[in-house]
This record gives structure tokens, sequence and C-alpha cells, in this order.
């Protein structure tokens, strides 16, 4: 943990003890897994134990940032901390969503390459060493690979094998750079409003993010803080906070158009694919079945 965070960390704990029911009521309506990180931080507000609220603030910065800049004499309120609730759910169902279509056609497909290994490729195994055949190269690979997919291994190591195929179109196709862009910006909104010194700002946004600090003299690298943003910052704070606001739109907008992409290109490459490999067991199984009447006429 970076000594800025652990500083505000501090801070946010010793101002807002009494937000631990806020953020227990966030944490029983959440699903379990969305909900946890809210249990934590509401029994460390309720302990006040600084040490445990650093190592929560450091594994989800993004919950905390409600009370990292919230900066007021007012005390927290339950809208305050409603936004940082509501973004990871849509994110994961965002993901989500980009992945479950193609992980259904991958199981349709292990579903139809089992059947035909188990009762169909195996008659036409045995009708071709009865006829003593010499088989071509693609008939006796679907027959290996029908005797492999028998077997209680084959369908478990080629499921794996598509789902890490297609996991890693998603990761690398998908918009991962405009969400985090996107996180990056609106905790920079806030902080902003917030009047935190410019480069905690960047630095704390960045760990909700959970992105490589930036740095406001390095814009045009590669990263969360791009220009737009960097221009909003030199505005007074009300302002700067706006600005990053419909910046972070931008970047959600994006990355929404960037999933549909993702769910439009992975599902039609991935019928094709499942097309093109059962015609190949068609075609390979009836080549020698064509060749022998071929023979007999």
């Amino acid at each position: 943990m970076s000594d800025t965070l652990a500083r505000y960390v501090t801070d946010a704990v010793a101002r807002h003890r009494d937000a631990a029911s806020l953020a227990r009521a966030i944490g029983d309506d959440l699903p379990a897994r969305q909900g946890r990180p809210w249990k934590v931080m509401a029994g460390v507000l309720a302990s006040g134990d600084t040490q445990a609220a650093r190592r929560a603030a450091a594994a989800d910065t993004r919950c905390w940032l409600p009370l990292l800049a919230h900066r007021g004499e007012q005390p927290l309120r339950l809208d305050d901390l409603l936004d940082a609730a509501e973004r990871p759910r849509s994110h994961v169902s965002l993901g989500w969503a980009a992945i479950a279509y193609p992980l259904i056609i991958v199981g349709m497909a292990i579903l139809v390459v089992s059947l035909l290994s188990a009762m169909v490729v195996p008659l036409f195994a045995a009708m071709f060493a009865d006829f003593g055949m010499q088989l071509p190269a693609a008939t006796r690979a679907v027959i290996s690979l029908a005797e492999f997919m028998a077997t209680a291994w084959g369908p478990l190591l080629v499921a794996a094998a598509l789902i890490a195929i297609g996991r890693w179109l998603v990761i690398t196709r998908s918009p991962r750079g405009a969400r985090a862009a996107e996180t990056f910006t609106r905790s920079l909104a806030s902080l902003a409003a917030a009047e935190i010194p410019r480069g905690d700002a960047i630095e704390l946004a960045a760990a909700a993010a959970r992105v490589r600090p930036t740095t406001a003299a390095m814009p045009a690298r590669r990263g969360p803080m791009t220009t737009a943003a960097l221009e909003a910052l030199s505005y007074e704070p009300k302002a700067a906070s706006v600005l990053l606001m419909a910046i972070a739109e931008c970047h959600r907008d994006r990355g929404r158009g960037g999933l549909s992409t993702t769910q439009w290109l992975i599902g039609p490459v991935a019928i094709g694919v499942v097309g093109i490999f059962v015609g190949f067991i068609v075609i390979a199984l009836f080549m020698p079945l064509i060749s022998l009447v071929s023979a007999l006429s």
C-alpha cells in the first residue's frame, strides 16, 4: 500500500466510524461476493482498527473511495456510497454477458463431438475394418480423436482448451482499457470535487482503478490519464468534477461499444469453427465410402 493511501485511510477511519451501519446495509443487500468488501469495511469502521482498514482499502480501494473523498463536516450519507456499490456490479454483469454466449456454444460443440465419437464414429470404424480399407489420413485422425473423446479425459481437456481460448479472446479483445479509464476518471472526479490535492487524487484514483499510478507530466503514454482528463484538472474543483464525470461517461460508452463488438465477433466465430469441425468429421468419414462405391461400380 502507498503512503498516500494509508494516510487517507487512517484519516477516513477516524472521521467516518459512524458509517459502519451504512456499509453493512449495502453489504447485506449485495450478492455475497460483491458484498464482502462492504462487510469488511463495516467491521473495521466499527472497531476503528486502522491496520485492518489499510489492508481492506488496498484490496478494494473503490469501495473506500467515497470515505476518502468525503472531506466535509456533514456525516456520510447512504447515497454517497451507493454509486461505488453499483459500478462493480455493472462491470461484472457486462463481462459475463460477453463470455456467456461463447461458453454455451463451446458446451454444445463438446456435446455434439462426444455424441459423434461415442455413437457414430465407432460404427464407421468397424465397417472400415471389416472391408480392410486403406483409410485417408483425415479419416484416421477422426477415428483417433473419437477414441480419445470416448475416454473421460477427452471432453474435459477439449473443454478446458476451448474455454481458455475463449477467455483469452475476451480478455485481449474486450475494452478493459476503456473500463479502467472510466473508473479512474470517475474516481478522479469525486476526489477533485473534494478538493484533494492533484497528486494525491491521481494516486488514489489509480488505486481505485487497479492501474499503475500515472503522472500529470506523462499523459500521452498508454494509461487511464487522458489528455482531456488532464485538461479538466486545470479548472476549479467543482467544474473539474463535472468535466471528469462527462469524460468518464464517454469512456463508459466506449467500453459498452467494445463489449458489444466482442459479443458480435466471438459468437459467430465460435459457430463457424464448430460448423467447420463437424463438417470435417462428416467428410472424413464419408471419404472412404465414396472410394468404396467407386471401386464397386
